[in-house]
């Protein structure tokens, strides 16, 4: 909360003004159910707009609190990330993270300059609430003192939650198929239905003593643990996209920017490898930063572009481990 203290004198800015200063239908609560069945942006073509019924009620709620006064919006902002830091200390101590590593990798993500633009800029609201939904799924999942269905239902709706906040969130599911692989759990004996104790807790199964590959178990274990969540998921993801088609007229947006329309399909596949490697310098020396990462600040890159091939290597070092 400290670090993005600053934040709270910001006014309106760059996007803030046209998707939120100058929206008519944040300042009237009678408008709440236009804002759920409406584009996100009311400046373009629905074509061209998200579809974040999530967001656009936050900015609302911020709005009618704050009397419109950008400090409302951005204390809400610094509120919501200073949330989504601790679900993901409750995150990484539920994967069994000591205790140490945990609150360190929490309070690096809590002060890490890359957020900046999500948390300062009021539009990064967005993001900020979609990761901090898809934490609290994640956190969900892994409780195992929750019964089931009270676990499978936390997660459907927290998913849906997310994909409202902003569509990124769809790869949630891939996201718990990797928590539940570094899951700390035994292993599991061929023909074995439930490798727990009575208290729910797993059983140590020493690996000598089943002739079953340790991958086929694993993969055993991923898919008997995970397929109850992604089915449910799966029909809010249909829900959302149902939803967004009826909003905007399409589930995908091919009316892109001008800037993105003029690349080739080539260019375009090339250019998102290459964006891998911009991450992973943004991650590792957060400097340079932008409000804006269009071509004045990334420009395309192609094959005999360095940063390609830097992207492709990021990319062969995440699918090999």
């Amino acid at each position: 909360v400290l670090t993005y203290a600053p934040s709270l004198t910001n006014g309106f800015a760059l996007d803030d003004v046209p998707a939120v200063q100058e929206d008519e239908r944040l300042r009237d609560p009678s408008s709440l159910p236009e804002l759920m069945r409406g584009p996100y942006l009311t400046y373009m073509p629905a074509a061209r707009s998200p579809y974040r019924p999530i967001t656009s009620a936050s900015y609302a709620i911020s709005w009618w609190i704050g009397g419109g006064h950008p400090m409302a919006f951005h204390a809400v902002n610094v509120g919501l990330h200073a949330l989504a830091s601790v679900f993901l200390l409750s995150l990484l101590t539920a994967l069994a993270a000591p205790a140490t590593a945990a609150t360190l990798g929490a309070a690096v993500f809590a002060a890490h300059p890359v957020h900046v633009e999500a948390v300062a800029g009021i539009v990064g609201r967005a993001d900020v609430l979609s990761t901090l939904f898809c934490f609290a799924a994640l956190v969900v999942y892994l409780d195992r003192r929750l019964e089931m269905a009270s676990r499978i239902a936390g997660v459907s709706a927290l998913y849906l939650l997310a994909l409202g906040s902003k569509e990124g969130a769809v790869v949630l599911p891939l996201i718990v198929l990797l928590v539940e692989a570094l899951r700390p759990e035994a292993t599991y004996r061929e023909g074995d239905d439930d490798a727990t104790a009575d208290d729910g807790a797993p059983t140590a199964v020493d690996p000598s003593t089943t002739t079953v590959p340790p991958l086929r178990r694993a993969s055993t274990r991923i898919a008997r643990e995970t397929l109850p969540f992604l089915v449910p998921m799966a029909v809010m993801l249909g829900i959302f996209l149902t939803a967004r088609r009826a909003v905007l007229g399409a589930v995908l947006q091919l009316d892109v920017a001008a800037y993105i329309a003029i690349l080739g399909t080539g260019e375009r596949l090339t250019t998102a490898v290459a964006n891998l490697g911009h991450l992973v310098r943004l991650l590792l020396v957060p400097s340079d930063l932008s409000p804006e990462y269009g071509p004045a600040v990334i420009m395309p890159a192609g094959l005999a572009s360095p940063s390609f091939w830097v992207g492709a290597a990021v990319l062969g070092s995440a699918v090999g481990a």
